[in-house]
């Protein structure tokens, strides 16, 4: 029986009902009973509806509902779609709870489609988390246990094939073997069973050996050897996520693509060796940038697009980081009291970055400078014995403290932003 003041019917525009009921009953076996020329309704599909002859249609960048169906097997269901005469507007994508797409039938209507993580069991009562989750800077890394026991039992396999190609044939062998395994696998825990953390271990493996592979086959000098193997890795990585999306793919490629560009600015320039922290700060900057635009185009963090950025954030950070502190903290500087002064202003200011953008991996990355800082600064002093516990304590209650009001402090500082950058960054909280 109907509940009161609960959601209990729908309805949708048609540029051509015709069209519409036949996708729908092709696609999703949908049954419609006709109420005139100009009305269908559909009944027993989870909700009630209907759909009405109408010039519009109704998608969600136009801010309209969007009603999300419910599958068993994503990749079946939309291939069921693009059968019945759907478009296919958004390929599968993750998001926190589960797999997505999106489509338009033929009256142009956008629907989507989701299911779990096809590495879980469902569970009863699992809907689609509609909050976003920026304040706790979610990504998907293990989906269980099962994920380890995959990456031994993908270990054991690959490094034991290696030795024994290696030493029945060759090391290049070897390297071709293990590369060829690692795709193979992929094919079926990232493509098929969507593992999370066995795609990051067979993506590791996979670019690896082929950057190993290309310098066994090319052995002439280093410089050389360097740019066939970083020129190697670097298609490699752009294969892999051509071919399986993992959102770690995009650092692996952008390293291997920094590693390429250095060696080639040093072997063209061997003066340029005295400019390599500054080389990788300018590459470390850039990557920052290409970041912030994966994380721009989702700033309520619900896709992969999110995760891609979370690894390039974690790239960058150390890139921009270590140049950065490495020449303030040198022990030849004997300025030590400005040296640690500036270190932790630049800490501070690195601290206000992270808020904005909500990312804590810049923080993470410089924090060995600080304690470095602190603990130069506390020696200064003259707290040699417990210099070191101090500063553990001083860094360790500052950042407990921060992480417990991290949302109150980001609201503080973002709040004064103009809008031309808030809309950039993710939401307050």
């Amino acid at each position: 029986m109907p509940k009161a003041e609960k959601l209990n019917y729908v309805e949708y525009p048609a540029r051509d009902l015709v069209a519409t009921k036949a996708f729908f009953a092709h696609a999703f076996n949908w049954e419609f009973e006709d109420y005139g020329p100009d009305y269908c309704a559909f009944f027993n599909q989870g909700l009630d509806g209907g759909f009405y002859s109408s010039d519009v249609c109704s998608t969600a960048k136009e801010g309209s509902a969007l009603l999300v169906l419910l599958s068993e097997d994503l990749e079946a269901t939309q291939a069921k779609v693009k059968a019945a005469g759907g478009t296919i507007i958004r390929d599968i994508f993750d998001f926190p709870g589960g797999r997505r797409f999106h489509f338009t039938e033929p009256s142009g209507n956008e629907l989507a489609v989701w299911s779990l993580p096809l590495c879980e069991k469902p569970m009863p009562e699992v809907v689609p988390s509609t909050i976003p989750p920026t304040n706790a800077e979610s990504f998907r890394f293990i989906g269980g246990f099962n994920d380890i026991f995959i990456v031994i039992a993908c270990a054991l396999l690959l490094f034991s094939s290696f030795w024994a190609s290696r030493e029945l044939v060759s090391d290049s062998v070897g390297l071709a073997v293990f590369a060829a395994l690692s795709w193979g696998l992929a094919e079926f825990f990232v493509r098929q069973r969507n593992m999370v953390l066995p795609a990051i271990a067979l993506l590791a493996a996979f670019v690896g050996s082929v950057f190993f592979f290309a310098i066994s086959l090319y052995m002439q000098d280093l410089g050389s050897s360097l740019i066939v193997a970083t020129v190697a890795a670097t298609v490699a990585a752009y294969a892999h996520w051509w071919r399986f999306k993992v959102p770690m793919t995009i650092a692996v490629g952008v390293a291997a693509a920094i590693g390429l560009v250095m060696v080639l600015i040093v072997e063209l320039v061997p003066l340029a060796e005295n400019y390599l922290l500054l080389m990788l700060f300018v590459a470390g900057v850039l990557t920052f940038a290409l970041a912030m635009y994966w994380d721009a185009s989702d700033t309520d963090r619900l896709t992969n697009r999110s995760d891609v950025s979370f690894w390039l954030h974690i790239l960058s950070a150390p890139l921009v980081t270590h140049p950065l502190f490495a020449n303030l903290a040198a022990p030849q500087n004997e300025a030590y009291l400005m040296s640690t002064l500036v270190i932790l202003v630049c800490y501070l200011l690195i601290t206000i970055v992270s808020l904005v953008i909500d990312r804590r991996a810049f923080m993470v990355s410089s924090l060995v400078y600080v304690l470095y800082a602190l603990g130069n600064l506390l020696h200064t002093f003259g707290s040699d014995d417990i210099g070191l516990a101090l500063t553990g304590v001083l860094a360790g209650s500052a950042l407990l403290l921060l992480a417990s009001f991290w949302n109150s402090a980001r609201a503080v500082i973002v709040n004064k932003l103009p809008m031309s950058i808030r809309s950039w960054v993710p939401a307050v909280m």
